[in-house]
């Protein structure tokens, strides 16, 4: 698998000079010494996986033609995705626009299930699956007409804090040479102490319904149990 830095042949060399250099009452057995190697192996592979993050095929395909062009990435929970956040992509997109007179490539990065789940049970409410509200957010770009809108499945995996996800996004956008903004709302901003960084774009509340508000009246709405 691309990335991994430790691969399994390794364990049995190991396994066989262990049987080499140690006396043979004070030695592990051979399948012993392989079985310890690969719990090994499988730790440190998904160790690797929840602190590691790859850039989506399909932006890379996009930089292919379009090398000159930012990024500007927009992570959130889109639950459910509204007309605010078009407002909120495009708003942003004007603002790189002045900056490097051409138009980003958006990255959309939904939170995961889990996540999502974690924060949902906090405030008391429910939650869309990933993929309805990943196809909710594409039939809303489709109608608005927007283009060149890619949606980073890589990043629902990502197990660590807000502060090693953008570490590691903006180190795999910086080995591909291409600059990263970042849409973020701007109670956020505050709460990180970003608002003099200027690759962070605060977006301001819309005039639109909001997620929360549009989750309340669909429970409103929904019929009564019999």
């Amino acid at each position: 698998m691309g990335g991994m830095w430790l691969e399994l042949p390794f364990l049995l060399p190991l396994a066989q000079l262990d049987l080499e250099i140690r006396p043979r009452d004070d030695r592990m057995s051979f399948a012993a010494r392989l079985a310890l190697g690969f719990c090994l192996w499988q730790c440190l592979w998904h160790f690797q996986l929840s602190m590691s993050y790859t850039v989506p095929p399909a932006l890379l395909e996009l930089l292919a033609r379009r090398s000159r062009s930012p990024v500007l990435y927009f992570a959130g929970s889109f639950n459910p995705a509204h007309a605010g956040h078009l407002e909120a992509i495009n708003e942003a997109k004007r603002q790189v626009a002045k900056k490097h007179r051409e138009a980003p490539i958006v990255l959309v990065a939904p939170k995961s299930d889990e996540r999502l789940a974690e924060k949902m049970k906090a405030a008391g409410s429910f939650l869309f699956p990933y993929a309805e509200r990943v196809k909710l957010f594409q039939s809303l770009l489709r109608c608005n007409g927007a283009h060149d809108v890619v949606f980073d499945g890589h990043w629902r995996h990502f197990t660590g804090d807000a502060r090693e996800i953008r570490v590691a996004t903006d180190r795999a956008f910086e080995a591909l040479g291409c600059e990263v903004f970042r849409v973020m709302g701007e109670d956020r901003v505050k709460d990180h102490g970003l608002e003099d960084d200027p690759f962070v774009l605060p977006s301001v509340r819309a005039n639109s319904m909001s997620s929360t508000e549009i989750r309340r009246l669909l429970v409103e709405d929904a019929p009564a149990e019999p």
